[in-house]
């Protein structure tokens, strides 16, 4: 029997174990999702967290954070759905839905004005996420489809009212920026205005994550293929294998992780980090970020 409620203290354990494996047996391999719910912890108290137990072991989980949306006028408060995980063995039994269901009924208990989530459009459309490009509501994390950023609201006029603002989650997610068309005014003022957006956020000092990819038990977000990057380049200059890296590094890097990296499929900061430390380690070479990659 599967058991939702909140997370506690003694859980946490148990929620790093099924984020890294739930993570680590989907396509995209595990890339910092349980460093990263680490250090929403340390940021706010503001979230809401729920794990799914089975007898006393914690077999999933999901998380929601704060989110704000900025529109020319105003900012709107709400909040950001994942990560989400289950351990692989209690995969498609429906626990990824159950605790994405008990987490958005306390959100509309508490009034929460919108929600919003990066994921799989066959997931996540059942609970009533909508593209938010439909409304000209995008995120500002470079390299990640906006085809992936979902939205719900408790209204239409909800979504109306938040039409073409910027999503920002909270620094931890990683570094945010972006230019838009503004079209989310007050009601009393429906002209057009562009003004940019540009903000910086400093990864946490885990190396942060660059955005907020979900998955439902095996379902992970649209490939984001960025082409061939550098480091392939300076790999084949160097005779380096990928063994060679992960060999090398000493913040345990996979041989996924180095081929994904060269085939240029979009990497979150942290992963980026790690990679280009085990290449200078494996190469006797200081390269700079820029210089192994080109996103």
């Amino acid at each position: 029997m599967i058991t939702l409620r909140d997370e506690t203290p003694s859980d946490r354990g148990g929620i790093r174990k099924v984020t890294i494996e739930a993570f680590a047996n989907s396509e995209f391999g595990h890339n910092g999702e349980a460093d990263l719910i680490d250090a929403v912890r340390a940021a706010t108290d503001q979230t809401l967290s729920l794990v799914a137990i089975h007898g006393t072991q914690v077999v999933g989980h999901i998380l929601f954070s704060p989110v704000s949306i900025e529109c020319a006028h105003r900012t709107i408060h709400g909040i950001g759905l994942g990560p989400l995980s289950v351990l692989p063995a209690f995969q498609r039994k429906g626990i990824g839905s159950q605790l994405v269901e008990a987490g958005l009924r306390r959100l509309v208990s508490r009034n929460t004005p919108f929600s919003v989530v990066a994921g799989h459009p066959g997931f996540y459309t059942r609970f009533g996420f909508v593209p938010s490009a439909d409304y000209g509501i995008t995120h500002g994390f470079a390299g990640m489809p906006q085809e992936v950023f979902f939205i719900r609201a408790d209204s239409m006029q909800s979504l109306q009212d938040l039409r073409g603002g910027l999503a920002f989650y909270l620094p931890a997610f990683g570094a945010q920026h972006n230019t838009v068309v503004e079209q989310c005014v007050a009601p009393e003022q429906r002209s057009t205005q562009v003004f940019e957006i540009e903000r910086g956020s400093s990864p946490s000092s885990d190396g942060g994550r660059a955005h907020p990819e979900m998955n439902e038990e095996q379902h992970a977000t649209t490939e984001r293929n960025l082409g061939e990057q550098p480091i392939a380049r300076l790999m084949a200059a160097g005779n380096l294998t990928r063994h060679d890296l992960v060999a090398a590094s000493t913040q345990q890097i996979t041989h996924k992780m180095v081929a994904r990296a060269c085939k240029g499929r979009w990497l979150t900061p942290n992963t980026k980090n790690k990679v280009l430390d085990a290449l200078n380690k494996a190469a006797g070479k200081t390269y700079a970020m820029r210089d192994v990659f080109n996103y």
